[in-house]
């Protein structure tokens, strides 16, 4: 009767151990549920931003090539001109006598020409005699154009429309030859003037799209376009110069205004996923990825680049895989994922 209570009572035991292992087991396999995402390879995109300062379209400094003492300013400082429009004039006195020698001079040997012709056509000057005042008469020519365009250059004036910007002249001023003292401005398009690090350059392009920032005006976003691409670098810096054309310059923009020039760059196609699924681990970082039979695996993956919507994965991630962006707390290996 001993034996067979006790029988009994490892039965009992052995069927209750089996239900418990049973019914955590069921409790085990029952699916968790969870976020997933299928990852796809996308264009990577990063925005560098760089200092920029506005320019004018051209920028023509003006000078006179004889100089002299100015007689009369005739725009003010910073004033609209137009095409042809005259800036300032100086003293042209002395041209003046110049032009009157040489036109005399001209006047002399057109006489002689025209005395000697006849005679030469009957033979009674030679060659060389008409050779000489020939030369004579082409020197006296060209004497008399070269003063004539001295008087002209006595004035100066805008070779085209736009902004005559100075500091102060003065009548009674003394102007120096070729020293530029108008600098002609043409505010009919702008442009901006960046540096860009000789790391970066390589990757810009003519013709590329940015955008603009100016926060003296509260613009933001204007666009433009890369016009030019300098060869050449600052020594300093070891940064080249990088034009951008504005397409749509907004009101009150002034050369020498500062704002920010951002250039959106497309690289090579790469995983994105949100940074806040990665597991950061000993081992290095890791993320939950479900298979076709809907169970989970950790898997460790290479980070690259951050970008604005997620980070960039160079290894352990493909193109349809299936990465657990939230609920991954409750998970472990190999556990069935049920998808919200």
């Amino acid at each position: 009767m001993r034996y067979l209570v006790r029988y009994l009572s490892l039965v009992v035991l052995l069927l209750c151990t089996s239900c418990t292992v049973r019914e955590q087991k069921s409790r085990s396999q029952q699916p968790v549920q969870c976020e997933v995402l299928t990852v796809q390879s996308v264009a990577s995109l990063s925005t560098y931003s760089y200092l920029a300062t506005v320019q004018e379209q051209t920028n023509i400094p003006l000078s006179l090539p004889y100089g002299g003492t100015v007689t009369e300013v005739c725009v003010r400082p910073n004033a609209k001109v137009r095409k042809g429009d005259v800036l300032l004039r100086v003293d042209d006195t002395n041209a003046r006598q110049a032009l009157a020698t040489a036109r005399a001079a001209f006047a002399q040997a057109e006489d002689a020409m025209s005395r000697t012709k006849p005679l030469h056509e009957k033979g009674l000057i030679s060659d060389v005699q008409m050779v000489e005042l020939q030369t004579k008469f082409n020197q006296a020519q060209a004497a008399c154009v070269a003063a004539n365009r001295q008087v002209q250059q006595c004035v100066l004036t805008a070779p085209l429309n736009g902004i005559a910007a100075f500091d102060a002249l003065h009548v009674g001023q003394h102007i120096v030859p070729e020293v530029p003292v108008i600098t002609l401005l043409d505010l009919s398009g702008f442009t901006v003037l960046a540096y860009v690090p000789e790391a970066e350059v390589a990757a810009l392009h003519t013709g590329d799209s940015a955008r603009l920032d100016i926060p003296a005006l509260q613009a933001v976003g204007l666009q433009a376009c890369l016009t030019r691409i300098g060869m050449q670098a600052n020594v300093l810096t070891h940064s080249y110069p990088v034009e951008a054309a504005i397409s749509n310059p907004p009101a009150g923009l002034l050369p020498g205004m500062v704002g920010t020039l951002s250039i959106v760059r497309t690289g090579q196609s790469a995983v994105v996923i949100p940074q806040h699924c990665i597991t950061l681990l000993p081992e290095g970082p890791a993320v939950w990825t479900v298979g076709d039979d809907s169970r989970a695996e950790r898997r460790q993956i290479t980070l690259g680049a951050y970008h604005a919507n997620g980070v960039e994965v160079t290894a352990g991630l493909h193109n349809g895989d299936r990465v657990v962006v939230a609920g991954y707390q409750k998970l472990y290996h190999n556990a069935v994922v049920e998808s919200k």
